[in-house]
């Protein structure tokens, strides 16, 4: 306190600030913050009505739409092979086209549900070993076509860290993109290794053919839905297997990307994130 001195008055001085202002401002602000709340609340369960529509379709295109396929299929295939006497050439080749076209779609709605139902995927992490990965899914390549003149071209010991079950989808797409687009007439070579990237610091794992190629100038779109690309036979894939391979890396938290030399070889490389250790395992 301030002693008074002489005949000094006390006095008591008052000072009034108008808060109405603020009091408006704080009440606009608390009404912004209710309907931001209100608006993220409604579009959560929007998103969360959503993903139950595409499991129920995911359910319907697992079932309800690929079995009756599998009936047409199967169905056009004793046809042509099992009626006696055998079919006049012209219905054998209207059976064979009707079973092409009913596996084509299969093949597209296979797709379908695999991307959509990447979604839903939260990876796992374990060590796996890619060469050996490889090794079984050129075997079983090889096995589906006996005859055909591949030289196959896996180095050993490459190691990642990852989903058992996602990256064996990357890698069954890359390894059967190869040899869908390698040479059918000529020998066909398909490699899987490794090169060193320092700027991007991690492993970068590849697969090269020696097959047609694309069309450099589409690079960027190529693994983006419906991108088709021809195969050795002039069939046109779907793209959905390299959508899923992009989403599976992005997942893991790599890249993909693709290069190449029209008619001389066509190269897919691919990067996943570190070991826990922080070290790239190779």
């Amino acid at each position: 306190g301030y002693e008074l001195q002489g005949d000094a008055t006390p006095e008591t001085v008052l000072i009034l600030t108008d808060i109405t202002l603020r009091k408006l401002d704080e009440d606009g602000l608390r009404q912004v913050k209710y309907e931001l709340e209100y608006h993220a609340i409604r579009r959560a369960a929007m998103l969360e009505s959503a993903t139950a529509e595409l499991q129920a379709i995911n359910r319907a295109i697992a079932h309800d739409l690929r079995d009756p396929l599998h009936g047409i299929i199967g169905l056009t295939r004793l046809m042509r092979t099992d009626v006696q006497p055998p079919l006049p050439p012209k219905a054998h080749d209207r059976l064979e086209s009707l079973e092409q076209s009913a596996l084509g779609m299969d093949e597209l709605l296979s797709g379908l549900k695999s991307v959509a139902g990447l979604s839903q995927q939260v990876p796992l992490r374990d060590d796996l070993d890619l060469s050996a990965m490889a090794q079984a899914i050129a075997a079983r390549l090889s096995a589906t076509s006996p005859l055909r003149d591949v030289r196959w071209i896996i180095a050993p010991g490459l190691k990642a860290w990852g989903d058992l079950a996602l990256v064996t989808i990357v890698m069954e797409n890359l390894l059967d993109n190869a040899w869908k687009h390698s040479p059918k007439t000529s020998p066909a070579v398909i490699e899987f290794g490794q090169e060193d990237a320092p700027a991007r610091g991690v492993a970068t794992y590849f697969v090269r053919d020696n097959g047609r190629g694309f069309d450099p100038a589409s690079a960027g779109v190529l693994f983006e839905p419906f991108q088709r690309r021809l195969s050795a036979r002039g069939r046109a894939g779907n793209g959905l297997g390299l959508a899923a391979v992009k989403r599976i890396v992005a997942l893991h938290g790599g890249d993909v990307w693709a290069e190449c030399e029209p008619g001389v070889a066509t190269i897919f490389r691919f990067t996943l994130e570190r070991s826990p250790q922080g070290l790239q395992l190779c």
